[in-house]
């Protein structure tokens, strides 16, 4: 005990100490500091310590004020709710806004424990007695939390109006009749407040705070407040908006009366997105996808033909923006922006629009265009994938740009079954080739990447198996273990019978190379195959494959061979037995390094992964 409270006092000795870790450390500590000192001794000395000494550095501020939120209890609980709000409405003052989020958390915290707990116990008391209405000590906490928020709100200090609006969301749920109309005045005054930065923290407080925590069968009184910023003489208010109006969708969508407000939400985000100031017109391009999905999901009441109308009718403006950012972001939500389309004609506009972004100027547009088109394949018919989809991207394929053509190959994973990709296979293979030459060994890393889901929808060929065998010998260490991973991927894809009479053979041959490294890479490529493989066709193929390299002049492959063989038994691809002969001869091997690998005192240990593995691997290179 003695030892606890020396502890304790040396925290309260840090809490001024000249060393700052040792002040963060004190004020992250502060409950326990507080459950010594008991309740009225933290009332009565350590709040006031702590505030009059507002310390100088925002790291302590911050884990102060992150600390803050959780004394409740240790306080003394709601009745003296009112010693933790103080400290917290100074901060929410203060320039450093880190600070100022982390003072508003803490008092959501608060919020938390005053308003929706004690609302889940007058609910329970309801059931039993009939009184509905928090009485005595918790009615008094809220109130003081409620002049807490107002006085923030009412400050003269900027930075408190700032904080205001996101602190009052819980009692604008869980708060009395009069509590939420006198909050929601006080919204209103933060709303047409002179201070751009109280207005744009106002319209953020929609989104963030309180729209997820409302019922939505109140948040159409919010909707005023929402026009005025999206009509604020702001852009970086009329940015907020755009978000806003992303988090208000949602809520139109939930409740059952919500197409009138639908509407209004949906045309103040057309407006938007044809705002005079590009900043605004790129959030809306940016969010244009997420405004669809959050339509599309989540309901199942039929979405108003308007609103599908408006969203395709924002999109294909975007499309057409003088921009090229604006341009480059609303074709990148093209998959996304399809799901709001109800019929053909719907998708045949918008996949039209989109495609003929292939001539834009712009390399970065038609780059966004290439990463989404084939994105598009699970959402189209087979008819708007041949006459539509496959011209732009063979277009996009013979592009001048590299990293356009490279795009292309990026959504290649997302090809489903229902469309002919084949037919891409004469311009996709000789971009395949000649990228995988780039001289960028990024470039090459990037195409070794995408090779698996390439054979997989092109289906297996000798040119993409050649490639990635290949690259197990580049000279870059990346792109040999973008090879090896791309064997694991084949190997998972194609099954043990092509693996046998396929694979095998060609890492075989790669093996019988004068060049140590490339007997080295087949072995590190063999090592993290081994989790897909088989035990049978470890032993039949695989295991004569490693003996042959047993006796190699080289001690960095032996040293791979030790750690296949480790690797294969301790995930029973193999027996002890199986490899009994291997395992002593490299038992009594020259190279003391073989040896520890063996004995299990060197290299990967028993159970390591194979990524592990293969980069013990690559930190004992250029042993010979």
């Amino acid at each position: 005990m003695s030892d606890h409270f020396q502890m304790v006092a040396a925290m309260i000795d840090d809490l001024r100490s000249d060393d700052s870790d040792k002040r963060i450390n004190s004020m992250k500590g502060l409950q326990i500091v507080a459950q010594t000192l008991g309740p009225e001794r933290t009332r009565n000395e350590l709040l006031p310590y702590i505030t009059e000494y507002m310390d100088d550095d925002d790291d302590v501020l911050r884990t102060m004020a992150s600390s803050l939120g959780g004394l409740l209890a240790e306080v003394g609980g709601a009745a003296h709710v009112a010693t933790l709000l103080l400290p917290l409405e100074l901060m929410t003052t203060l320039d450093e806004v880190t600070v100022r989020e982390a003072a508003v958390a803490s008092l959501n915290d608060i919020a938390r424990s005053l308003f929706v707990h004690a609302a889940s116990a007058t609910s329970s008391s309801t059931s039993t007695t009939g009184t509905a209405a928090p009485t005595g000590v918790a009615s008094e906490a809220q109130a003081a939390y409620i002049s807490s928020v107002h006085r923030i709100g009412e400050s003269e200090q900027v930075n408190g109006r700032a904080s205001a609006a996101a602190a009052m969301a819980i009692p604008l749920r869980y708060g009395n009749p009069s509590q939420r109309r006198d909050l929601r005045n006080l919204y209103q005054k933060l709303c047409d407040d002179t201070e751009v930065c109280v207005r744009r923290a106002a319209c953020v407080a929609i989104g963030s705070s309180i729209v997820p925590v409302l019922e939505p069968s109140t948040i159409s009184d919010f909707l005023p407040a929402f026009k005025k910023f999206v009509a604020d003489s702001m852009d970086s208010v009329r940015v907020q908006a755009v978000i806003a109006a992303v988090a208000l969708t949602t809520w139109c969508v939930a409740v059952t009366d919500g197409t009138g407000s639908l509407t209004q939400v949906l045309t103040a985000f057309k407006t938007l997105a044809g705002d005079t100031t590009w900043r605004v017109r790129f959030m809306s391009a940016d969010r244009l996808g997420e405004m669809s999905t959050r339509l599309v999901t989540g309901t199942s009441r039929k979405i108003p033909d308007s609103a599908r109308t408006t969203i395709i009718a924002v999109y294909n403006a975007l499309l057409t923006d003088s921009e090229p950012e604006i341009r480059a972001s609303a074709v990148f939500n093209t998959d996304t922006t399809l799901q709001i389309a109800l019929t053909d004609d719907q998708r045949q506009a918008i996949l039209t629009s989109a495609c003929k972004l292939t001539v834009d100027a712009n390399a970065h547009v038609r780059g966004s265009l290439a990463a989404t088109l084939l994105k598009c394949a699970g959402s189209i018919s087979n008819e708007h994938w041949t006459r539509i989809v496959l011209p732009a991207a063979t277009t996009l394929l013979s592009d001048s740009e590299q990293s356009v053509r490279l795009s292309v190959l990026t959504g290649l994973t997302h090809v489903t079954e229902g469309v002919d990709v084949r037919r891409l296979a004469a311009s996709l293979l000789p971009v395949i080739q000649s990228l995988f030459k780039d001289s960028c060994w990024r470039a090459r890393e990037s195409v070794i990447r995408q090779l698996p889901a390439v054979a997989q929808a092109l289906g297996m060929s000798d040119d993409i198996l050649n490639l990635i065998t290949s690259s197990l010998t580049d000279r870059v260490a990346s792109i040999r273990a973008c090879g090896a991973a791309a064997c694991q991927k084949l190997v998972e894809n194609e099954g043990s019978s092509w693996t046998k009479t396929v694979l095998v053979p060609k890492l075989a041959t790669l093996s019988a190379s004068e060049n140590f490294s490339h007997r080295v890479a087949v072995l590190h490529t063999l090592i993290v195959m081994l989790e897909p493989l088989d035990a049978s066709t470890c032993r039949e193929c695989v295991l004569p494959l490693v003996n042959g390299l047993l006796q190699d002049r080289v001690p960095n492959v032996r040293v791979n061979v030790a750690r296949w063989l480790r690797q294969a038994i301790n995930l029973k691809r193999i027996s002890t037995a199986d490899a009994e002969n291997a395992i002593s001869s490299l038992a009594g091997d020259a190279d003391s390094d073989v040896r520890d690998v063996v004995s299990g005192t060197g290299g990967a240990a028993p159970g390591t992964s194979q990524a592990a593995a293969l980069n013990a691997s690559n930190n004992s290179n250029s042993r010979r």
